[in-house]
This record gives C-alpha cells, structure tokens and sequence, in this order.
C-alpha cells in the first residue's frame, strides 16, 4: 500500500466519530476538520515526509464533486468539510481511497505490463509465466 493510501485511510479514522470531527464552527477543542486530520495522518506516518500528505489533499481535492472545485486543494476540502455533513466527508474519504486504490492497481499493471514486453524482448519467457 502506498503511502497516500495509508494516509488517507489514517486521517478517516481520526475523524470517523462524529465527536472527533470538527465542522469548522464552533470551538475546535481536540476535534480535527478534514485538512488537519490529512496533516496529523502525515506527521503520524512520516515516510516520506510532506510530498506524502500533499499527494493525500491532491486525492481528497480530485475525490470532491466537481462543484466543490472553486479554489485550491486545501481551501476546497476546507470549504467542503466545513459546508457538508461529517457522513459527507467520510464518504468524500472512501472515494478519495477508491480511487487512488484504483490508480495503484493501474499503475501496477502498466509496470507488470512494461516488464513483460522487456523480459518477451530479451527472450526470458520464464518470467512472462510469473
């Protein structure tokens, strides 16, 4: 699993209670929003440092409704966390975990593909059974 998929999916749980979700109204006391909830998963997993947790609020932001897209990535997943139900974004979450799930799969599948076109070129054939 990658490393926005782990943050991604560690920044949820640290907002899935209701009680630990901040809406963005209100006193901020120990509840995390969306953004901060990103940024908090990111400092916890710290392996690859801040490219990590900015690739997570690039899928959080190509997850949103295509409404939600006014501003950057931050102010959009701010707006939309502070403007939305917390049902809302969690299932803003989900997609952002889908989809980028389902661009590693792509990805590994393009590598897996580019490896096999190598190993046909070079006559390994043993591989191509792998």
């Amino acid at each position: 699993m990658n490393d926005t998929i782990e943050i991604l999916k560690a920044a949820r749980q640290l907002i899935e209670k209701r009680e630990d979700w901040w809406d963005g109204s209100g006193g901020v006391e120990q509840r995390l929003c969306a953004v901060q909830a990103v940024s908090t998963a990111r400092i916890q997993y710290q392996s690859r440092g801040g490219l990590a947790g900015w690739f997570t609020l690039d899928a959080l932001f190509a997850a949103l409704p295509p409404g939600a897209k006014m501003t950057d990535d931050v102010g959009a997943v701010s707006r939309y966390n502070d403007t939305h139900s917390h049902k809302d974004v969690l299932a803003l979450f989900d997609r952002a975990i889908a989809a980028t799930e389902c661009a590693e799969d792509e990805w590994q599948n393009t590598l897996d593909d580019q490896r096999r076109e190598y190993a046909a070129s070079r006559g390994i054939y043993d591989w191509l059974d792998k």
